[in-house]
């Protein structure tokens, strides 16, 4: 077989290409397969061509199954669980050296070896390498998580193929390309993957000529002779003078303009003078968009009054109240500092709790202490008691039990980051104020409450968001414990896809869309400007310091007997005017029903915010009308950030349609002359997945194509 294609035995013997019985192949190669099956044949190790070690193998057997269709299955096998690699030829790391080395990509490594040979008979600079396959190109990439926390494998193109970076190339498959649907797809998103602008591949195709007998060039070569390949590669043609499926090429894609609906820049003056310097100086050591501080600070400043503090929205309705909690998020790509930003904000509100950690110790021990004590006065009293008895009561009146009773202290907490819901009921049982849960990512815990054993728990958070519910936990072994008024902060970061991911799960209208992301009234999405600089400077320690006198007095406040604010009058005023502007916003028919959901929990963020502002400005009696006007703005500011969230559900659409403008620029259908309805929904994509999606939005990916003019000519019955 191999002298036919004059490929000598040094050269195979370099390859280790050898034959191999059952037994060898099972023992030497890690090739696992069916028993009863005969694994014997040849071998084709795999090396990498820098540091030539043996990375896989590939068996060609010479006894395979025959299938139902009479065909030969599993004629090629690989170790199981190997990564995928391309076979590089002996000599090939020699060979990339020499940037003028081109390459050719076959399917087998018995048409790269003979190729090589052919080659060097001819004097070519030409390295040929085989896929293995003709989409084993292609190959698990890494993990990752979706939404839900749960691993998926990812796939794209093998990290090989980084060796045909700047330099030609052509792609030679075997013949049947022009007969088989697969193997000509495989070869068109090959083309495609290659000419991508960052490779800056010179991509070439040739095309093997059908004939009986001819399946791969080493069999053209065997056949036909050096001449005869040789003749072929001088017909090579590049896919963009040629389109390989055939008909016209697409034009260069044009813009979509902005994914995602615009926000604004934060304000500054939106903070309390007591905080603004510190969130400055925090944003400009960080280099993050001053927004992330701004938010964590605010929602900081609920985590310290919870139920300390309350604010009657009404001048005379005292049934409508509000507490100083709330929930929120900052959401942001991976690496945007969004971890480092909640530590750096938390730090005032983790200082208390040490403080009140120590103290509780000192608590402990002293209790332990005062049960002895009491417990050596209760032995004694037992003594005088059984005296007295044993003289009849002629020793006087019996001795009054003394006082033993020890009160358990109770351990003050502010803030946690990972609690089952059983221990956040406990925790509040003790601390009336309520408690502040943090979390770096928030997406997995949301996803979290989606499961149905999980249902008690996601009832548990929902009633903690007004803090004005009461709720009871019963359990064998522990008993009934009562909180009468459940009050929950939550906030924590989110990245951008996993929040898309979730709300395309749970806003549909299930019975998981119970108001449960809405409540996260400071959800942020800012902006990322690309102007970042390097800075390296200490703290503002005057900015930090004020920051941090503001969270400890806030965390005095007696949540037993809390404060009770009201608006002064033209606070007020200011607050019945937003009230009427917003209810009209709310219940408006062009309001879309998911904003209107969120938008709904503005009653309760506008006055607990002007609660906040007015607490941190040291107002304790009445709020005043700067306080107000800056809840206003915040709920202004906050508005256009839930629009971006929500914008999958909202603009479905524009997210179909940015979605396969990726694709589409990404090298999707780019060697097609067309494609139909059901290439758009076929691969499942978000927001995609349905035929009654696919004509609306395929129509969406024909402008990505050509633009709008152009799309209204080129669009067929049944096809874009």
């Amino acid at each position: 077989m191999f002298a036919e294609l004059r490929i000598s035995p040094q050269l195979l013997a370099k390859a280790h290409v050898c034959r191999v019985t059952d037994t060898e192949a099972r023992r030497d190669y890690g090739i696992v397969f069916a028993p009863a099956s005969d694994l014997s044949g040849i071998v084709f190790p795999y090396y990498h061509p820098a540091v030539e070690w043996r990375v896989t193998a590939r068996l060609r057997r010479d006894h395979p199954e025959i299938g139902e269709d009479g065909e030969r299955a599993n004629k090629y096998i690989c170790p199981r669980g190997d990564a995928r690699h391309l076979y590089f030829p002996p000599g090939a790391a020699e060979m990339l050296r020499d940037p003028e080395t081109s390459i050719v990509l076959v399917e087998s490594e018995k048409a790269a070896l003979a190729l090589m040979t052919w080659a060097k008979r001819r004097g070519i600079k030409l390295l040929a390498l085989a896929t293995g396959g003709c989409w084993s190109w292609r190959g698990r990439t890494g993990i990752e998580e979706n939404a839900r926390g749960e691993r998926l494998e990812m796939s794209g193109p093998l990290a090989d193929l980084s060796y045909c970076n700047n330099r030609k190339v052509y792609i030679l498959f075997d013949a049947n390309v022009a007969t088989n649907d697969k193997v000509k797809k495989a070869r068109t998103e090959l083309i495609v993957e290659l000419s991508k602008a960052e490779r800056n591949c010179t991509v070439m195709v040739v095309d093997l000529p059908l004939g009986d007998g001819i399946n791969g060039p080493d069999d053209l070569i065997c056949m036909q002779g050096d001449d005869a390949i040789g003749e072929l590669f001088t017909r090579a043609y590049s896919p963009a003078d040629k389109s390989v499926g055939g008909g016209l090429a697409w034009p260069e894609p044009e813009d979509l303009g902005h994914d995602l609906p615009l926000v604004p820049e934060f304000d500054p003056e939106l903070l309390p003078i007591s905080l603004r310097p510190w969130c400055i100086d925090m944003a400009e050591r960080m280099q993050v968009p001053l927004d992330f501080p701004a938010v964590a600070a605010v929602a900081s400043l609920g985590a310290s009054v919870m139920r300390r503090a309350m604010i009657q929205p009404k001048a005379l309705d005292s049934s409508w109240t509000e507490y100083g909690n709330l929930w929120g998020a900052i959401i942001g790509s991976p690496g945007m500092m969004k971890s480092p930003i909640i530590t750096a904000v938390t730090a005032p509100l983790h200082g208390v709790e040490f403080l009140w950690h120590a103290e509780y110790q000192s608590q402990v021990a002293q209790a332990a202490s005062n049960k002895r004590e009491a417990e050596l006065r209760r032995k004694a009293w037992e003594q005088q008691y059984v005296a007295t008895l044993k003289k009849g009561g002629t020793g006087g009146d019996p001795p009054i039990h003394p006082d033993d009773s020890v009160s358990e202290p109770r351990q003050k907490r502010l803030i946690t980051s990972d609690a089952t819901f059983e221990k956040l009921h406990e925790i509040m049982a003790d601390n009336p104020a309520g408690i502040a849960c943090w979390r770096d990512e928030l997406t997995g815990w949301l996803a979290g409450l989606e499961r149905q054993e999980r249902k008690s728990e996601r009832q548990f958070f929902l009633e903690g968001w007004s803090g004005h519910s009461g709720y009871i936990v019963d359990r064998i072994g522990r008993g009934s414990i009562h909180v009468p008024h459940c009050c929950l902060s939550v906030f924590g970061g989110i990245q951008p896809n996993r929040i898309r991911s979730y709300l395309t799960d749970v806003l549909r209208g299930g019975p998981t869309d119970d108001g449960l992301i809405q409540r996260f009234g400071l959800l942020v999405w800012p902006d990322f400007n690309g102007s970042w600089r390097y800075v390296d400077r200490l703290p503002n320690a005057i900015a930090q310091n004020g920051a941090v006198v503001v969270y400890q007095q806030l965390v005095k406040l007696d949540a037993e007997n809390p404060l009770r604010l009201k608006f002064d009058r033209a606070a007020q005023e200011l607050f019945i005017e937003w009230l009427t502007a917003h209810q009209k916003k709310v219940l408006c028919d062009d309001t879309p029903p998911v904003m209107c959901g969120h938008l709904a929990k503005y009653r309760k963020l506008m006055p607990a915010l002007s609660l906040l502002f007015a607490l941190a400005d040291k107002y304790t009696d009445t709020v005043p009308l700067d306080s107000a006007k800056r809840a206003a703005a915040w709920c202004e500011y906050l508005e256009p950030h839930a629009y971006r969230v929500y914008a999958s559900k909202l603009f479905p659409e524009m997210e179909a349609a940015q979605l396969l403008a990726r694709k589409l620029k990404g090298g999707w259908m780019a060697a097609e002359p067309s494609f139909s309805v059901r290439d758009v929904y076929r691969p499942q994509w978000t927001g995609i997945t349905s035929p009654e999606e696919g004509p609306r939005r395929a129509g969406c990916a024909l402008r990505v194509r050509l633009g709008p003019q152009k799309a209204d000519r080129f669009g067929r019955s049944g096809q874009t």
